[in-house]
């Protein structure tokens, strides 16, 4: 069996404006990554270098947390940006680790096209040049090996892939392919394709009357039924959106189909921004509630509308998280339970993301106009026609500001809207303080995370960034599940499955964070220079470089002292060090988390019924002891010894753990790492690489075999 991680081949290199204007036509879709380098090198747009823009790192990568000074062996990131390519002179060649942002656009055709359609060819000022149409509308490309650097992923669409496979399972019509094929649209992020899917399943059901549905299909049907209505009208109960407008101030809101957006700013904000907001909400409300359909759950539809808070800027929100006793801001927003809201900054709080930001604006404010840019048109800029050079960069950039946009909603969407429905549906209590690991998890579950991950090589030193493609619901965190693997192969978790699950079960792994020392056993070095039970030295990636709120780590070796937590006091270290062990716990006590929840919610989701039931019977606003939580847990999911039913039957509990680790073993990846090089690539090149097998193909969403 395979393990679904893309391997991305050798790439064609395309340096120069010449080199893109002569590469050939492109018409099967695919998609495009684009990395904007932000410091180290040329950034700027035409007129000049654009000066320090701060430091941090690249993408947020698990967070979204602000950025910060990049930390650990990797060091300094860039400090300026010298004369770019479109300001004179050539810039330095890039470092994998420059400071930049990374995004991932489908598209569905890159076609060579004159700058200006309705002028003739010259090859200096209207010169042929490749027009990637995607779903934003049409760009001009831009590369320069030095501010820009290109990506493609060529002959492979996760939305064509399902579609065709869609247009086959019509012409035999069985149960099993609709199902599967409803999963992965869903998976996918394809909602709306996803509950057409749903109804011809239900369809066949009248259909195919000599032939009996499986199980999960009888299941999801009967399931479906209950909430299908209500997904697709108008909530009919009134809202509290008028009350919440007077108490915070606000300037107005507006009513979607299930959620009222509160706002601040009518003259600035857009009845655009407002309705792409809105409508993502209500994508992800159908996406959570479908999901659970597919696991024959029916939950309770909220009679009114869900109550949403966009803050007037990015700098409001630690002050309203503070009024409104929310929760820890992270991807650009934050719930809080008290109130039932979820608070979303409108731009996007990470350094670089913020960073770019300032970059973008600061050109439309010159007169490129975005909307223009993404229609494919060369505007006039102060009354001056631009350079094709001129105008592809700023198409690309525009492009990638919008893709940036875009995964900032919906990572915040993705999160803190889900963790909202959790409890709207009643599955989990908003009053009761649950156990961390019950929250992350929940939490990280149905979450799309911006950026990718910059992970290192230890025997190649080599860098490369984990993508993600599907950015729907069932699909695994690409984040968190890469940082799992990465784990798991250094024997950063603990050995012992059982013990793990009891360290996440009763919270050991947060309890760290405050300790400062890991609860886990630290990697013993072998002679071969690698680590204890691991592939020898360099054997695997080295761990993730994600940006939050210090920036990238760098390189996670061994993360504290070893043994179990209280054994010793924690070692004397230094600031910046116990940032970084910090920070390496709780993405630790994250990843454990989520990795444990993914697995009962996609494997076990019987018992985690039972489990969230018992938790909806705690005490209101009372932390839960440990102990309680293990023994509710081992009795919800059958772990309790019969003949002493106040103990835990250990090998039950054994085994249950050892299914768990390997259950995740089989997890196949939803992205790919690309080799992070200081050249870009021609984006008509065909990767040469690439496992494209499997109904959802090497990136596939789901939890299929290596």
């Amino acid at each position: 069996m395979k393990r679904w991680l893309l391997a991305f081949g050798a790439v064609c290199v395309a340096t120069s404006a010449t080199a893109i204007a002569q590469s050939s036509d492109v018409k099967s879709p695919g998609y495009i990554v684009i990395r904007v380098i932000l410091e180290g090198g040329s950034a700027a747009p035409a007129g000049g270098p654009m000066g320090p823009m701060g430091s941090g790192g690249s993408g947020d990568g698990r967070d979204g947390g602000p950025g910060g000074n990049p930390m650990g062996p990797m060091g300094p990131m860039g400090s300026g940006f010298p004369m770019g390519p479109m300001g004179g002179q050539p810039a330095a060649p890039k470092t994998a680790l420059d400071k930049s942002v990374v995004v991932v656009v489908p598209f569905t055709s890159i076609q060579k096209k004159l700058l200006y359609p309705d002028k003739s060819f010259n090859p200096n000022t209207n010169p042929q040049w490749l027009l990637v149409k995607n779903k934003f509308g049409s760009t001009y490309i831009y590369q320069d090996n030095t501010s820009v650097q290109l990506y493609p992923i060529h002959n492979y669409s996760l939305e064509k892939n399902i579609r065709d496979t869609w247009t086959a399972w019509s012409t035999k019509r069985n149960f099993e392919g609709i199902y599967d094929i409803c999963t992965d649209a869903l998976a996918a992020g394809m909602v709306d394709d996803a509950l057409k899917y749903a109804d011809d399943m239900v369809a066949q059901i009248g259909v195919r009357k000599d032939v009996a549905p499986p199980t999960k299909v009888l299941e999801f049907v009967k399931a479906y039924k209950q909430i299908s209505a209500k997904l697709n009208v108008p909530a009919t109960q009134a809202d509290d959106a008028e009350e919440w407008k007077t108490k915070l101030g606000a300037s107005g809101f507006t009513q979607g189909k299930h959620y009222t957006l509160v706002y601040w700013g009518e003259r600035q904000i857009s009845p655009e921004d407002i309705n792409r907001r809105l409508g993502l909400l209500d994508k992800n409300f159908k996406a959570f509630y479908l999901w659970h359909a597919l696991q024959g759950i029916a939950l309770t539809v909220p009679d009114k509308r869900i109550v949403t808070v966009l803050a007037d800027r990015s700098t409001d929100m630690i002050r309203l998280r503070d009024a409104l006793d929310g929760l820890t801001i992270k991807s650009d927003s934050f719930y809080s339970p008290a109130n039932d809201l979820i608070v979303i900054s409108p731009e996007r709080m990470d350094d670089v993301g913020s960073s770019f930001n300032q970059v973008a604006q600061s050109q439309y404010k010159v007169g490129w106009s975005r909307d223009e840019l993404l229609r494919g048109k060369a505007p006039i800029v102060k009354g001056q026609a631009q350079t094709p050079v001129e105008v592809a960069r700023m198409m690309t950039y525009a492009l990638v500001d919008k893709a940036l946009e875009e995964e900032a909603d919906h990572s915040a969407i993705s999160r803190e809207g889900s963790r909202q429905l959790f409890a709207a549906s009643g599955l989990l209590p908003r009053n009761v303080i649950l156990p961390k690991w019950v929250d992350s998890g929940t939490a990280s579950f149905f979450h799309h995370p911006k950026g990718p991950l910059f992970i290192r090589d230890d025997k190649s030193n080599k860098t490369a960034m984990a993508i993600g493609l599907a950015t729907g619901h069932g699909s695994p965190n690409y984040i968190l599940h890469r940082v799992y693997r990465d784990m798991t192969a250094r024997k950063e978790l603990n050995p012992s499955a059982e013990t793990l699950l009891r360290n996440v079960i009763t919270d050991r792994y947060f309890a760290a964070i405050d300790q400062g020392f890991d609860v886990d056993p630290a990697p013993v070095p072998t002679a071969a220079g690698g680590q204890n039970g691991a592939q020898g030295a360099g054997q695997g990636p080295r761990g993730p470089m994600r940006s939050g709120p210090m920036g990238p780590m760098g390189p996670m070796g061994p993360m504290g002292s070893g043994g179990p937590m209280g054994d010793s006091p924690p070692p004397v270290i230094d600031a910046g060090a116990r940032r970084m062990t910090k920070e390496k716990l709780e993405l630790k006590a994250d990843v454990t988390s989520w990795s444990l929840l993914y697995y009962l919610s996609r494997d076990r989701m019987y018992g985690m019924q039972k489990f969230y039931a018992e938790l909806r019977r705690m005490p209101r606003d009372l932390p839960l002891d440990p102990n309680l939580t293990l023994t509710l847990f081992a009795t919800c999911f059958n772990l309790m010894d019969k003949d002493k039913p106040t103990e835990i039957d250990k090998l039950a509990f054994k085994r249950f753990a050892e299914g768990w680790v390997q259950y995740m073993s089989n997890v196949r990846v939803n992205g790919g790492d690309i080799p992070v090089n200081a050249s870009a690539s021609d984006p008509t090149a065909n990767t040469g690489g690439g496992d494209f097998g499997g109904p959802m193909g090497p990136m596939g969403p789901g939890g299929g075999s290596k």
